[in-house]
């Protein structure tokens, strides 16, 4: 005969049958200290107690009825301790109470688990740097807003490009030099490059300095139809200052006039731009969880203010160490490269993008910026090109007059007409061309007010949900951990207080009763979160930093 030796203890505990949350221990040591400390009332030398039976328990039931929670273990047969809820209490007479219980599986078998691995849907990352956490989560984020915005400085300061077949710098004989071609942006040109500008002259604050700026060009386009070749200029447009690689030419004297230009020579020219960010505040709100500082709730894009923009993602600017190990870059870079033509080419390159030094795939056109338009005047060029024809015209004209008036009297009126109809086409061309208003070339449509303005620039604008938002999100962080999809062994510790863990066909083995055991799996599969410390049990305002 089995002497009866079973030892149960009643407990108040704060888990729910749910099984949402448990708590954790280092060992079964602590396990045990923990429930042997709780305030209880104990039943000593009962009868073998079977698993998710009634526990007939000597009490009244009103002495009782606040308890929740049994742990019992039936020494004659092992030195185990089983956990078990309260489920029912059922009056029996006034000193006995039935108890219905229903077993604590995971803290039953907490020591006994075998975690395999297994797909983990979501959990407590170990790891939470700024881009090891990109899963997407499928919430919501609502409206964005821009935290900054910042333009590159490359392209505000702009200058008039003139491409002529002249050699503006050469005049000789009261004309300009024709021009040998060069090399733009390693394209070969047959229109030299000339600009006008001086920074003082446009952003200075003298008014004299910004109209002796377009005095200068005024008098180099009149120079150059003076000399009858309006025909070599070719084009006027505007170019980034930065983007070009002028020598000067100071002091150039033509025809009685300085001129204050730039020969622009054939080299090219790329600027790295580095982007100055913020440390990651979104809206003003620091996130505890660092997903927050990742795509798609923070995020960079660039426009080029006429319509086009890329989205760029802050993670995804990274080297890599001799390692292999991903180390994110603290600002983002881009080169910003353009051609010297008119409306300009420009464009910027992420570098360090998605693994790629150079990213030319992910980058962005500039809009066009105005070609100009400028008066030529017909009648100069027409007078200078056609004055030696003229007045070889003009004199064999009046030479026809003398010869028929004297060696032909009868025919000297023919003579007579003749010449003076010559002389009167001729001057009458002339008084046509005088008449012919000065013709405007290039696009007249110059007014364009994104250039105007210095807007016609690289913008880059910080993104982030709001607030409000982000407050919300990284509370459900904090209390559900990432969505992480893969397939390994779960962070059931890792934290400083609690880990969240949510798997998908649950994975784990050990000698475990099978009934018991599917129940475990149940639980894991529901979702559970562990805390591991007793006295900050359920209390989500505590810190719940890595243990590192």
């Amino acid at each position: 005969m089995i002497t009866p030796n079973t030892n149960i203890r009643l407990l108040k505990v704060p888990f729910e049958i749910a099984r949402k949350n448990q708590l954790t221990f280092a060992s079964l040591t602590a396990q045990t200290t923990y429930f042997l400390s709780l305030p209880h009332l104990e039943y000593d030398n009962t009868t073998y107690q079977r698993q998710n039976n009634i526990i007939r328990f000597e009490a009244p039931i009103d002495d009782i009825r606040t308890y929740n929670y049994v742990m019992y273990k039936n020494e004659s047969y092992s030195n185990k301790w089983f956990y078990a809820y309260i489920t029912n209490m059922e009056y029996k007479n006034d000193n006995t109470t039935d108890l219905t219980i229903q077993t604590d599986v995971f803290q039953t078998w907490q020591f006994d688990i075998v975690y395999n691995t297994m797909f983990v849907e979501r959990e407590h990352v170990n790891d939470d740097s700024v881009g090891a956490n990109i899963v997407e989560e499928d919430l919501e984020t609502g409206e964005f807003i821009a935290n900054k915005h910042t333009l590159s400085g490359y392209l505000d300061d702009l200058v008039i490009v003139m491409g002529t077949t002249l050699n503006i710098n050469s005049y000789h004989n009261n004309k300009y030099d024709k021009i040998k071609g060069d090399l733009y942006n390693n394209i070969y040109s047959g229109v030299k490059y000339f600009s006008w500008y001086n920074k003082n002259y446009i952003d200075g604050v003298s008014p004299y300095n910004r109209k002796r700026y377009i005095e200068g060009l005024n008098d180099v386009l009149q120079n150059i139809d003076l000399a009858g070749q309006g025909e070599g200029v070719l084009e006027l447009f505007l170019v980034p200052q930065n983007l070009i690689s002028p020598v000067r030419d100071d002091n150039v004297v033509v025809a009685g006039n300085t001129i204050d230009e730039y020969e622009i020579n054939g080299q090219d020219v790329q600027y790295t731009h580095l982007l100055t960010i913020t440390d990651g505040n979104l809206d003003g709100y620091v996130p505890v969880n660092n997903k927050l500082k990742c795509f798609p709730y923070r995020y960079l894009i660039a426009s080029n203010n006429n319509g086009g923009e890329v989205t760029y993602k802050y993670e995804d600017f990274y080297i890599k160490n001799e390692h292999g190990v991903k180390i994110l870059l603290s600002q983002p870079r881009f080169n910003i490269e353009g051609a010297i033509c008119p409306g300009c080419s420009i464009r910027i390159i992420p570098l360090k993008y998605k693994g790629i030094d150079r990213n030319d795939i992910e980058g962005l056109n500039m809009g066009k910026f105005p070609t100009l338009s400028w008066n030529s005047d017909i009648y100069t060029n027409w007078v200078t090109q056609n004055g030696v024809n003229m007045a070889v015209e003009t004199t064999a004209n009046i030479g026809s007059i003398i010869v028929g008036g004297y060696t032909a009297p009868e025919g000297g009126g023919t003579g007579i007409v003749s010449g003076i109809t010559g002389i009167a086409k001729t001057l009458g061309t002339l008084h046509e061309k005088s008449l012919t208003p000065n013709q405007a070339k290039g696009n007249l449509n110059c007014g364009d007010v994104i250039a105007g303005s210095k807007q016609n620039e690289f913008h880059f604008y910080d993104m982030s949900i709001k607030k409000e938002m982000a407050l919300i999100l990284d509370n459900f962080f904090s209390m559900f951990g990432y969505k992480v999809n893969n397939v390994k062994v779960p962070n059931i510790t890792g934290r400083t207080n609690w880990n969240y863990v949510k798997t998908i066909d649950c994975n784990i083995t050990g000698e475990i009763p099978q009934e018991d055991l599917q129940e475990l799996k149940d639980m894991f599969d529901g979702g559970v979160t562990f805390w591991h410390n007793p006295s900050t049990f359920l209390d989500y305002s505590q810190s719940n930093a890595i243990v590192t």
